[in-house]
């Protein structure tokens, strides 16, 4: 019993230390410009905020926050040359940038304590109509993590990033729009409410 516990907690300070790592790489990226500096973040907060509507469980609601301040850590993969390009992608570099996701699950799945993390990282391109990737989950086999983080990653880009940014009402317009299509009705109309 003793050397099982020593074992839980060896696991569990392995687990810290890569959730470390790969925040230091997310903020890496950040520095360099590569990906908007504290998207993550306030994707998070956004999150957090579905999740206590709806009464997540503490580890349910930890392992979103994790997903969120991670979505983008897939990049880290991604050529430089790709994130920072000003004009068209190619195809080929379009499918570089979609495969972001996968990269980021392949690298957190492979520690048990972050295989949901992982999940919700994975599916976070999904739709809610089954076009998306890279599973063509549809509906309610989208894990829900993902279709939050999908939602909230959303209004955080709408309202923040680019030249022409959105109101709050502009941007919860444009998630309206997508609603049923992109992302689930149900907690679109939940995050407009909450917002």
């Amino acid at each position: 019993q003793e050397m099982e516990r020593g074992m839980q907690t060896g696991l569990q300070q392995v687990a810290e230390g890569y959730v470390a790592m790969a925040l230091t790489i997310v903020d890496s990226l950040e520095k360099r410009r590569l990906i908007m500096p504290g998207h993550g973040e306030r994707t998070a907060k956004l999150a957090l905020r579905v999740a206590d509507r709806l009464q997540l469980v503490a580890a349910d609601r930890n392992d979103l926050d994790l997903a969120c301040r991670l979505s983008e850590l897939g990049k880290a993969w991604v050529r430089a040359a790709i994130l920072s390009k000003q004009g068209p992608l190619t195809d080929i570099e379009k499918e570089s940038l979609r495969q972001h996701p996968l990269r980021a699950a392949e690298h957190l799945e492979c520690l048990p304590s972050l295989r949901r993390v992982a999940r919700i990282v994975r599916h976070q391109a999904e739709r809610y109509d089954g076009l998306g990737l890279p599973d063509r989950l549809r509906g309610d086999r989208i894990p829900l993590g993902a279709r939050i983080l999908a939602l909230a990653a959303a209004f955080e880009t709408l309202t923040n990033t680019g030249e022409e940014r959105l109101s709050w009402q502009a941007a919860l317009d444009r998630l309206r729009d997508a609603r049923g299509e992109v992302f689930d009705p149900w907690l679109c109309d939940l995050f407009a409410e909450e917002l």
